[in-house]
């Protein structure tokens, strides 16, 4: 998979796209809301889940994302992006946790992003 990222909207939001193999692309968007970081994930399952960062510490370098609601949900057991926590390892890596919830059960799928040559992340599932 790959991922890049890119500043839009004046700077006011930052659009990161998901490319994965034989798939459509996926798209997040970063946003402030007055104090507060929001994201809103426009998946590939046909919903687009909303979260929001609780208080961001700088020196823990890492930010999580709780839902808050969603558009395009059948019902609350139909399966979503529920929670993101990224965790900057460094300049060059990020660790994103991603976590799918469905009819009640919750499933954990962690991606490490490295910084290539070409200023693009490339994206692998950790076993």
């Amino acid at each position: 998979m790959t991922i890049s990222s890119a500043l839009v909207s004046n700077g006011s939001a930052l659009m990161e796209k998901i490319g994965m193999p034989h798939e459509s692309d996926m798209v997040t968007l970063y946003h402030p809301d007055g104090d507060s970081l929001m994201m809103t994930h426009y998946c590939a399952a046909h919903n687009q889940p909303r979260m929001r960062a609780g208080k961001i510490l700088p020196e823990s370098r890492r930010i999580a994302f709780d839902f808050v609601d969603a558009t395009n949900l059948a019902s609350p057991d139909a399966g979503h992006m529920h929670r993101l926590v990224m965790t900057f390892d460094d300049r060059d890596r990020i660790v994103q946790e991603w976590t799918w919830r469905e009819k009640g059960k919750e499933k954990i799928e962690i991606f490490t992003l490295d910084r290539n040559s070409i200023g693009r992340s490339k994206g692998r599932p950790i076993p």
